[in-house]
């Protein structure tokens, strides 16, 4: 999975150093065209699919493995490992805004000169909060996608639960079917569902391993990469609404085959592509503001050589450092949240059963002293904590 994420994370990567040099192809994205060989230089929302449906995958296979979930683990610990990331991505790009001054460049890409302007409060009141509007390239664009990760997230028991009681081939063609048919109008088919082709997966994980075959691997993949780069032939009206049902069936296709032994998986897992997939969530939120400081210091209509010369060493560094430094901290205190935030509502249960026991029984303890109970820690709390995924 981490070398899928890399190959997804650096597609956008190479997205947005076209989009800020190329002007004739950022005017072919800008207008949505979508046929011909140019739309292989801006894959991004294939590789988005591939992301959401990953991230399906990964945070219901311990449900699908039947470990209990608990909410007053999940909750603080899933936010705290997204949101905390996002505020320290947009001070970088805020670091980055300052230092490079983003103006207004004639003759330089849309896309670059949606980034000029001054920061303000209220952009980034929106981009902390990932709920509403956030994205729009004051500070980095690509934070759009973080609001459907918290809204899946934090409607995560809902999948759970449907994923639980359908069948898992079924749910798959059900909601690839809500994709391609509604997809095009509402968002919440095109974004939102493809987080349910991941939970399917989950469900389904153990019969696809049994069903998988080396020749059914490669035809798998070599069907996936068809299906998911169906967008970039079918052009219009009718069908590139059926094109987005085809971009998510080989999301999840490509998913399927690289969690299944074989040579793709065995690609996947090489130790540089692990690496970077380790790091993609990092290296996503933090390489746009860098791109786009880059592009202005070189005089906002650079060569795309040149500016991938100059900003992917300083990507590679920012990455790392915010690596070790921000994401992989965030993660320790993600479970000490999530511990923390367990033990409070289970001393609660308990004090609440002391409560309704006491008077239940004359003999009992009073309620008062059953509500003391709250000031005195558990000793095996941490050893006890039931399994999550």
């Amino acid at each position: 999975m981490d070398g899928l994420r890399c190959l997804a994370a650096s597609i956008v990567v190479v997205q947005h150093l076209l989009l800020a040099s190329v002007a004739g192809l950022a005017a072919l994205y800008l207008g949505g065209a979508n046929a011909s060989g140019a739309k292989v230089s801006w894959a991004g929302p294939e590789a988005i699919i591939v992301f959401f449906v990953l991230s399906g995958l990964v945070l219901s296979l311990g449900a699908a493995a039947g470990k209990r979930f608990v909410a007053s683990f999940y909750y603080p610990c899933r936010l705290a490992r997204l949101y905390v990331p996002v505020w320290g991505a947009l001070i970088v790009a805020a670091v980055a805004h300052e230092v490079i001054v983003h103006r207004f460049v004639p003759g330089a890409t849309w896309w670059l000169n949606g980034h000029a302007g001054p920061l303000t409060l209220h952009r980034a009141a929106f981009d902390s909060t990932l709920v509403y509007e956030a994205g729009d390239g004051q500070f980095s664009s690509v934070l759009w996608t973080l609001r459907w990760e918290v809204i899946f997230s934090v409607l995560l028991p809902a999948f759970l639960f449907v994923g639980s009681r359908v069948r898992w081939d079924l749910l798959v063609v059900a909601t690839i079917v809500v994709i391609a048919f509604g997809g095009g109008k509402y968002e919440l088919a095109r974004y939102l569902a493809p987080f349910m082709l991941g939970v399917a997966l989950a469900y389904g994980r153990g019969r696809i391993t049994e069903w998988m075959t080396p020749r059914k691997a490669r035809l798998l993949l070599i069907g996936s990469i068809a299906s998911l780069t169906a967008d970039w032939w079918l052009r219009t009206g009718f069908v590139s609404h059926i094109g987005l049902g085809l971009v998510a069936a080989g999301a999840t296709g490509l998913v399927t085959v690289a969690m299944c032994p074989g040579s793709f998986a065995n690609f996947l897992n090489s130790r540089p592509l692990r690496l970077v997939g380790q790091r993609s969530f990092t290296l996503y939120l933090v390489h746009e503001p860098i791109v786009v400081a880059a592009a202005f210091a070189l005089g906002g209509r650079p060569s795309v050589i040149v500016l991938a010369a100059v900003s992917l060493p300083v990507i590679a560094i920012v990455t790392e450092v915010f690596y070790r430094y921000v994401e992989r901290p965030t993660h320790r205190l993600a479970r000490s949240l999530g511990t923390w935030s367990q033990d409070v509502v289970t001393r609660f249960q308990h004090t609440a059963e002391s409560v309704l026991a006491a008077g239940e029984h004359p003999t009992a303890s009073s309620p008062a002293m059953a509500l003391s109970t709250l000031a005195r820690p558990r000793a095996s709390a941490a050893g006890s904590l039931p399994p999550t995924p």
